[in-house]
């Protein structure tokens, strides 16, 4: 059996280790461990935000192990340790999906080679030979033929028959009628001197892993939310709803239904959010 052993700066965003991580959780007062696990957070001055994966590292392969329910128990005491953590163990923990995860000798023997400097590393990890020759290529049969299908097949034209009409744009108006003037215009702060660019809405949280929208634009999935987990935001209702999900939201090209990762994939019918 392999012991609970601190961890070392290895994987972890910060200088010279100062989450405080390189301590047994028995050493530290339980002030300094409630520190190290905010530091971890997308916020670490808002104890209710999100745990990143980008902040434990490489130490994500080892969430579910030894170091982090004690440094839990430590911070939380006996009796309210278990739910942060396992919130923590299903925000971070990697691999993400169907891959199996690392046994506790492989995040050992994991952590040592990190621990060295990744000795080795070019002999271990080997990118295949770069292509010599590029040469351009375009079917334009091809192209032209498949632009004609989905004129008429496509998504597009489908929910436009169906009468899907996309959030900002009149209904059966010309596309650059969308988001006019109830948008504000942010152009000349952001672009670069094509195109428009306008304040669809502003999030009261921060994001995590990936954004997608629903096919017609009203509704936006994002990991992170003010209540943890993640949050699907109605922008015609103007409200964040929360889900029981961590990244990865999917919505269908039909606005029928949508999907969300994290404890397992969930399809909900889109109805449910209106």
């Amino acid at each position: 059996m392999l012991s609970a052993r601190p961890v070392s700066s290895i994987g972890v965003s910060s200088p010279n280790n100062s989450f405080g991580l390189n301590k047994e959780p028995e050493e530290m007062t339980q002030e300094e461990a409630m520190t190290a696990i905010n530091c971890v957070r997308a916020r670490p001055e808002d104890p209710n935000s999100v745990f990143a994966a980008d902040k434990v590292g490489i130490l994500t392969t080892g969430a579910r192990y030894g170091y982090f329910r004690e440094l839990f128990r430590k911070a939380y005491g006996e009796q309210n340790w278990l739910q942060p953590y396992v919130s923590f163990k299903a925000r971070v923990g990697m691999p993400k999906g169907s891959y199996s995860a690392l046994s506790q000798r492989e995040f050992a023997i994991l952590s040592k080679w990190f621990d060295q400097g990744l000795a080795n590393m070019d002999d271990v990890i080997k990118d295949p030979p770069a292509p010599t020759t590029c040469e351009n290529y375009w079917d334009t049969e091809a192209l032209q033929k498949h632009i004609g299908t989905m004129q008429y097949e496509g998504w597009g034209a489908v929910n436009k028959e169906a009468g899907v009409w996309m959030y900002g744009c009149p209904a059966n108006g010309n596309a650059e009628e969308c988001f006019g003037q109830d948008f504000a215009d942010r152009t000349a702060d952001w672009g670069n001197g094509f195109g428009a660019l306008k304040v669809v809405t502003e999030l009261a949280f921060r994001t995590s892993f990936w954004t997608r929208s629903s096919a017609d634009g009203r509704f936006v999935g994002n990991g992170g939310g003010t209540e943890g987990g993640a949050t699907i935001t109605d922008l015609v209702r103007g409200v964040d709803i929360h889900v029981k999900a961590s990244y990865d939201p999917g919505f269908f090209p039909d606005n029928s239904g949508f999907i969300f990762q994290g404890g397992g994939a969930h399809i909900c019918s889109q109805s449910i959010l209106e």
